[in-house]
């Protein structure tokens, strides 16, 4: 039932936007917007048994860097997808009688966002979406951190540099990972990151 209501939540808030935008046709800007962007950051994981008598879970970097196409609705409003390579380290402490020891631990992930964008002036913007990701193999690495394969969101706010057809975007980010897992249990994990957002667009139009 969690899930669905949060599945229900974003297909009524994105139509709703949508619907409200293309009511007014005029302001609407038919630009087409590629490039590239990346996301550096720290991750932390939560949930109700990633600290235990045994191991007790501390987040470090995280690093992303993704493929992003851009679409305006109005002069307010625009839509971003894309697709996202993600790498996130972690260092378990095992605390036990006999152990006091670090576990290094890697996640790795591609993930799909789909963003809705609202600009303010001086172009200023909030973002605000979902996102799907698929949790890689690890290939021998540990696996005590649950692999993130899930539904999660994401928020940011910054600002956008226009020079000629090219953008920068600087946007200080938060992303919730695994908040709908695909195949979960009763003490799912989540992964936290918080990071800097940076991302280079060129306009085709």
């Amino acid at each position: 039932m969690k899930r669905l209501t949060v599945f229900v939540f974003f297909v009524l808030f994105f139509t709703t936007i949508f619907s409200q935008e293309q009511s007014s046709k005029d302001d609407i800007r038919p630009n087409n917007v590629f490039g590239f962007f990346s996301n550096f950051g720290i991750c932390q994981p939560v949930g109700s048994h990633v600290a235990t008598d045994i191991v007790t879970p501390h987040g470090k970097e995280a690093y992303s860097l993704g493929f992003r196409y851009q679409r305006p609705i109005s002069k307010k409003f625009s839509i971003e997808t894309g697709i996202c390579y993600s790498k996130y380290a972690i260092i378990n402490h095992l605390v036990d009688h006999n152990i006091n020891d670090y576990l290094h631990e890697i996640l790795k992930t591609i993930s799909v966002p789909v963003l809705l964008r609202q600009y303010y002036p001086n172009n200023y913007f909030l973002r605000f979406g979902s996102m799907i990701e698929f949790g890689l193999s690890r290939k021998g690495e540990y696996g005590i951190t649950d692999a993130q394969t899930g539904f999660g969101i994401s928020i940011g706010a910054g600002k956008e540099f226009f020079l000629n057809k090219f953008s920068l975007d600087i946007a200080p980010n938060l992303d919730i990972h695994s908040i709908i897992p695909f195949s979960s249990h009763l003490f799912q994990q989540k992964l936290i990151v918080l990071g800097l957002k940076i991302g280079l667009c060129y306009n085709l139009n």
